[in-house]
């Protein structure tokens, strides 16, 4: 990991959930009642916390004292999307390597509304992820330096650390790749410029792909997956690929954004194929539609964690593949991914009212797959 010339900035406390309760006049239960459960509290009571919450910046601690190693165990992907259906974006991930499995991997796309960005980071980070994994669109354009000044205003408090994994999307070079590629890597050393590349991460081996570069079939990407894929790490049970644009899509994407491409359907054909081939369980996970999707297809288990805080729009039209059917809209939220050993239990979580005050998830989506 390249130094940085300037000395590190000093540690600043954490606030603590007393602090909050000093700063409402209240006392630190009703603080977490109001976190927890805030039917429980007076809207008036309520509102001051909210209040003293926000002005002190506090991060409730979702798991605090459930873990007596002060380890969440989990694994954070915050997934911007874009406006724009056929940008392209991608995925890249996680460096670090871990023996242990029972991890949790959670998948989060935000787009570009400060609000809704907000709301979905805070439902992050009050888990306390052991590492976080952004998949790409971080500025809106890649070339321009007051764009990366907004992601460092916005994320300085989390973004800096070296479990932070991000990926190139086509925002990131917009508009000028080459300027876009400095200040990307000049943002984020410790990756030293590689734009794609794997993760093994406790039993869940991720393999990340650049959709900005030919994936398939011919060239240094496709050579590289198809390498990957022949040296699976032997304490892996389940292989995550990420990519931001999706090798399975709704009947509505299909036709209006031609999603998946042809080169896409052929990358599916072959990861299909090797799925057939290893005792890992292949779980791909996409952004770029602007909703939630979930497919089981041919062996694989296909996420699409779409919205976040980009523009919204709707899937009229999903197909019998799709088997997410609630028609809510919109769908801001947010997957859960709870691996142990071999099994990985997933949970996809929404903002309930985006309009609302003060925001909170639901849960909407339940899925549970296993690995051979």
């Amino acid at each position: 990991m390249d130094e940085h010339a300037r000395p590190p900035a000093p540690r600043i406390a954490p606030v603590k959930i007393t602090d909050v309760a000093t700063a409402a006049g209240v006392a630190p239960m009703t603080v977490s009642r109001v976190i927890n459960t805030p039917d429980r509290v007076s809207p008036e009571t309520t509102a001051k916390v909210r209040a003293a919450i926000d002005r002190l910046g506090y991060v409730p601690n979702l798991i605090a004292g459930g873990l007596s190693s002060r380890k969440s165990r989990m694994v954070s992907a915050i997934v911007p999307t874009i406006a724009h259906p056929m940008f392209a974006g991608v995925v890249h991930a996680f460096s670090a390597d871990m023996r242990h499995a029972g991890y949790q991997v959670m998948l989060s796309i935000c787009g570009y509304d400060d609000t809704d960005d907000e709301a979905l980071f805070r439902a992050v980070l009050g888990r306390r992820p052991d590492a976080m994994l952004i998949t790409g669109d971080i500025p809106f354009h890649g070339s321009d330096p007051r764009d990366w000044a907004v992601f460092e205003r916005e994320a300085s408090s989390w973004a800096k650390g070296e479990r932070v994994y991000p990926t190139v999307g086509n925002h990131e070079l917009r508009l000028k790749p080459r300027a876009g590629q400095i200040n990307w890597a000049a943002a984020f050393p410790h990756l030293k410029d590689n734009r794609f590349y794997s993760v093994l991460l406790g039993n869940v081996f991720i393999v990340n792909l650049n959709s900005t570069e030919p994936m398939w079939s011919t060239g240094d990407q496709a050579d590289w997956l198809r390498a990957q894929l022949d040296h699976i790490p032997a304490q892996a049970d389940f292989v995550i690929l990420q990519m931001h644009i999706p090798l399975i899509a709704d009947t509505q994407s299909e036709f209006i954004a031609n999603i998946p491409a042809p080169e896409g359907v052929a990358l599916r054909t072959y990861l299909e194929a090797r799925a057939l081939t290893v005792r890992q369980k292949f779980i791909a996970v996409y952004g770029h539609i602007h909703n939630y999707e979930r497919f089981e297809f041919n062996g694989i288990t296909h996420i699409i964690s779409g919205g976040g805080g980009a523009q919204p729009y709707p899937v009229l039209v999903r197909g019998p593949q799709d088997l997410y059917r609630d028609p809510a809209f919109p769908v801001f939220n947010y997957v859960l991914l709870t691996i142990h050993r071999k099994q990985a239990e997933g949970t996809m979580y929404k903002i309930a009212d985006p309009d609302a005050a003060a925001y909170s998830v639901v849960a909407k989506d339940h899925f549970v797959v296993t690995a051979r």
